[in-house]
């Protein structure tokens, strides 16, 4: 009884909370602890990596439990809680990635998207990626189109179209199309009962084969320094656009980073109330591997425009390249925790 006694006493006095409850939440978290460290054991035995790297995240989450509220009630979290969970973190992304590039998935650009395609979401948890997204929206909205037929180019997993449903009239219709098969799977699973939403597949480094101006708005959100070439696509583009139609474009610019973007993100966190900060932060916990993958990935984005494979625009370059296609720039700012430009353009009168 003694040595409980002074257990309780010692939470008390290094986390300044109550004892019980931190008790009985770490007894509540042990059985879920052992059966993670049972499967990751059973899955490492028969090298099923996926297997591994979902109870290894579940293993985070129980071990972390505990000191959650000491976060949000009490004080002293040790760092070794913090660089246990880092360092877990760490070593499953590492895992992944390398057994992507062990099974030789990444050796093209469409098979490249569709592995990115099974983690992308983990950046809808991102708050500066909602932003985006609203942005994207609103300046549709300040351009007065109506009965919007709009053109998605490069739609990914259906994020803009999950957003702006909730938002668009009776008579607006959306054509979303990604080379993706994985991207576009995972978008028709978010959208399968909207009638106004169209997916189809294709490669935007082709010609698009759609009518002339077909479409009053375009939308592009991180797709054009993907491209082959740049100037192609915002022909192609201009091609099946109203006369009084709009592109709005977002992509990343030359100086481009990821860390200003969770900066950002938990800056808008801790000034949302108590509940929600709680429920912000679980979740971004969640998804903690997945996003960490998507920055290793993003990493060898970044490497490509070192070799050309990948074009990050300054100001004056992504001006320019929008006049030789012949667009008018009605706008141009900086989004995404300032690493995005977000460009809304019309054709240019001839």
């Amino acid at each position: 009884m003694e040595f409980v006694k002074n257990f309780l006493t010692g939470i008390e006095a290094n986390y300044s909370v109550n004892p019980w409850i931190f008790v009985i939440i770490y007894i509540l978290s042990i059985v879920p602890c052992w059966m993670s460290i049972y499967f990751i054991i059973k899955y490492s035995a028969k090298r099923n990596i996926g297997g591994l790297i979902l109870w290894i995240i579940i293993l985070i989450f129980f071990l972390y439990t505990p000191y959650i509220y000491v976060y949000y009630f009490g004080e002293n979290i040790p760092k070794s809680v913090h660089l246990y969970i880092i360092l877990i973190i760490l070593i499953t992304s590492a895992l992944s990635i390398v057994n992507l590039f062990h099974k030789g998935k990444i050796k093209n650009s469409s098979r490249f998207w569709n592995i990115y395609a099974t983690v992308y979401d983990s950046i809808s948890s991102l708050l500066p990626y909602q932003q985006v997204l609203d942005d994207i929206i609103n300046k549709i909205k300040e351009n007065n189109q109506t009965n919007i037929k709009l053109l998605d180019a490069g739609c990914g997993t259906g994020n803009f179209e999950k957003k702006y449903i909730d938002r668009c009239n009776g008579n607006d219709s959306i054509f979303a199309i990604d080379n993706s098969t994985t991207m576009l799977r995972r978008a028709n699973r978010k959208l399968k009962i909207s009638p106004c939403v169209n997916f189809k597949r294709v490669n935007l480094n082709d010609h698009l084969d759609f009518n002339t101006e077909q479409f009053n708005v375009i939308v592009s959100n991180n797709v054009l320094y993907d491209i082959d070439n740049p100037l192609s696509f915002l022909n192609e583009c201009k091609k099946v656009l109203t006369t009084n139609g709009i592109i709005v474009l977002s992509t990343p610019h030359d100086e481009n980073k990821v860390l200003p973007v969770l900066i950002e993100h938990f800056k808008i966190i801790n000034e949302k109330k108590l509940i929600k900060k709680i429920i912000l932060y679980l979740n971004f916990l969640l998804n903690a591997i997945p996003l960490l993958i998507v920055s290793f990935m993003n990493l060898y984005i970044t490497i490509g425009s070192v070799t050309n494979k990948h074009k990050f625009f300054k100001k004056t370059e992504i001006t320019e390249l929008f006049n030789l296609a012949g667009f008018n720039i009605v706008d141009i700012s900086r989004v995404y925790a300032d690493q995005n430009w977000l460009i809304v353009a019309k054709k240019k009168n001839i």
